[in-house]
């Protein structure tokens, strides 16, 4: 007894058959055994696997950029926020505008496996003082952040970015 451990394939065939044998309606009929009329038309392809890569760290030159991403921060908050007057209402959609921004411009740079947490907040400026702590678990070899202050008259702000490297 025969056991047959491959899976089977789907094949598609082409029949050729002359034109008087079509114009009869006599079509040649496949049996068990010698067919020299088939043609192999189509197979399915092979497929492609893909293994998981364990990469635990950063390629080389695709580490965080702190210092460019600190100056792109800084210009961000500068174009939009040069002139705008604390109001709580229009700041919660400004904070939320600026934290996209940032994101879509790391986004730009293409650092593969950082997940990237964009965090700014706006205060109005006044003689009082505020302390700000952000706490997150990270690796001091892979991940690292980011953090820029801006003042005008009439408030202030404080960017935030994390880069994650998720392995």
């Amino acid at each position: 007894m025969t056991d047959y451990m491959e899976t089977p394939k789907q094949i598609t065939f082409t029949l050729h058959c002359s034109e008087e044998d079509e114009n009869s309606g006599n079509f040649p009929v496949i049996t068990k055994g010698y067919a020299p009329d088939l043609e192999l038309v189509e197979e399915y392809p092979e497929q492609t696997t893909f293994e998981n890569s364990y990469r635990l760290k950063p390629e080389e030159g695709k580490k965080f950029p702190v210092i460019k991403i600190r100056k792109a921060c800084l210009d961000i908050l500068e174009e939009e926020l040069r002139g705008v007057c604390y109001s709580p209402s229009r700041c919660s959609e400004l904070s939320r505008k600026l934290s996209g921004m940032m994101k879509d411009y790391l986004k730009q740079l293409d650092l593969p496996r950082y997940k990237i947490v964009a965090e700014v907040i706006i205060g109005e400026a006044s003689k009082s003082s505020l302390a700000v702590s952000s706490m997150y678990l990270c690796n001091p070899v892979n991940d690292s952040f980011a953090s820029v202050n801006f003042r005008n008259s009439s408030l202030y702000a404080l960017a935030i970015v994390h880069g994650i490297y998720v392995p």
